[in-house]
């Protein structure tokens, strides 16, 4: 699928509104913007196992002289219990960083492009600006005191778009998110770096509300 999109001093299709502010609006996934939770995940992994063999060596040496009080059962069970936490955030920076990187060329690297006919979605999917319903741009944020996963340079906004048809929409398809009849898409932004993308994420929710789409703007707590 051929999608063209107007750019600020060149030619292509019919410019958006966003577009003739001077910002085109466009996130195309690539294997870069994964690859640092994927090594975030790796080390954070590498210390969970490191933890939890070192606690379980300190737990059979105190269990063999028979020693056992609060402050060695708290040095014993403090130690597996961080080495959970680190594994299971390891793993799934591990998990969700592969999918990302492994996510093709092509229609299936899109994850929002604006044209003047509405807007393309992940796998190259049309939707028009008459079949839009309303929009939710959802920030997550994170009040831990040691975010193990979390990154304060990127975006971490996900958009969900609710469509006035839905009939034609396949369930199981990228991007589709809820239970029938009510699917929508939800456009994940959460890996795109806030220096490069927020001018992108601003005209985006700006062309929403320019064409009187009821765009609602929330927090939601995320710890991964």
């Amino acid at each position: 699928m051929d999608v063209h999109i107007a750019r600020q001093g060149g030619t292509g299709g019919p410019a958006s509104s966003a577009a003739v502010s001077g910002t085109v609006v466009e996130f195309i996934s690539t294997p870069q913007l994964h690859a640092k939770r994927l090594k975030r995940g790796i080390i954070l992994t590498v210390l969970g196992l490191a933890s939890a063999a070192a606690g379980f060596w300190i737990l059979g040496q105190n269990i063999r002289v028979g020693e056992s009080s609060i402050a060695t059962n708290w040095l014993n069970y403090g130690l597996i219990v961080i080495a959970a936490a680190l594994l299971i955030f390891g793993i799934v920076g591990i998990a969700t960083g592969r999918q990302g990187t492994r996510r093709s060329a092509g229609d299936d690297s899109i994850d929002v492009i604006v044209t003047e006919q509405g807007l393309v979605t992940r796998g190259g999917r049309e939707v028009p600006w008459s079949n839009i319903g309303r929009a939710e741009v959802i920030r997550y944020i994170n009040d831990s005191m040691v975010p193990l996963l979390w990154d304060y340079s990127v975006l971490n906004r996900v958009v969900r778009i609710s469509l006035l048809d839905n009939s034609e929409i396949d369930p199981n398809s990228p991007g589709v998110r809820g239970r029938a009849p009510m699917h929508y898409l939800e456009i994940d932004l959460r890996r795109y770096p806030m220096g490069e993308y927020q001018e992108h994420l601003d005209a985006l929710v700006a062309t929403l509300k320019e064409r009187r789409f009821h765009t609602k703007e929330r927090f939601k707590h995320k710890q991964f």
